[in-house]
């Protein structure tokens, strides 16, 4: 909701409110951070280090409140699951982690073939490891309902209401997450993006030399109707 903004450095991660645009708080890790996310009402921020250590801070009183796990590897990205109050992990060792905040109960689903890269969740929670491996999960079973493999170097995605938009070495790549079915492998060539998002109509990549790209997904459509319109 655009209420805070979390840096981390190191074993530092930033407290910024976004708002007053002022920074409000630092939170210490014994090891290196690799990963953070905020729960749906932007009261709780979760943390996973190189140490595999999963931290739970309130964010009204700016203090660590659980540690939530330990596990054997790194953990490389994190996302609520506000509906089952539990917070998914990737993690370094090809698995997901799904930690439940109450009880502290632990699952470990090793589904994928790679490291995590990359864990998202809207009305779906994906994962995607380093060679395009893509899970699409159940959270009330923390299981598979879907998979798909491009194996292709994963850069990022994005997920635009229904369609995930996976970016990789090779391109840009179309999935529609309610009828699970590739919809286009070969919907962009490109070599150089390293992220990915999607914004009204347009397609926007930037790689890590600050170089970024915007597409008009509607151009062909665009296209098509000048020529209906010349006859």
């Amino acid at each position: 909701d655009l209420k805070f903004l979390a840096i981390t450095v190191g074993n530092i991660t930033t407290l910024w409110d976004l708002e007053t645009k002022k920074h409000i708080a630092n939170f210490v890790n014994n090891s290196d951070v690799l990963s953070v996310g905020f729960d749906g009402e932007s009261k709780y921020l979760a943390t996973g280090d190189i140490a595999g250590e999963v931290k739970l801070y309130n964010l009204h009183i700016k203090k660590q409140v659980a540690l939530l796990g330990r596990h054997k590897d790194f953990i490389t990205d994190i996302e609520f699951c506000d509906e089952v109050n539990e917070i998914a992990c990737g993690c370094y060792d090809k698995c997901m982690l799904f930690i439940n905040s109450i009880d502290l109960s632990k699952k470990e689903r090793y589904l994928h073939i790679k490291s995590v890269k990359k864990v998202k969740k809207t009305e779906y929670l994906v994962s995607a490891d380093l060679i395009s491996d893509i899970v699409k999960w159940d959270v009330f079973k923390a299981s598979s309902k879907d998979r798909v493999d491009f194996y292709k170097e994963f850069r990022d995605f994005y997920i635009d209401k229904n369609i995930l938009v996976i970016l990789t070495s090779r391109g840009v790549s179309l999935y529609d997450l309610e009828d699970e079915v590739i919809l286009n492998e070969k919907f962009l060539e490109t070599t150089d993006g390293e992220k990915i998002a999607v914004f009204e109509r347009y397609l926007l990549i930037a790689d890590n030399k600050g170089v970024a790209w915007y597409y008009d997904l509607f151009e062909d459509e665009k296209e098509l109707l000048d020529y209906i319109l010349m006859n």
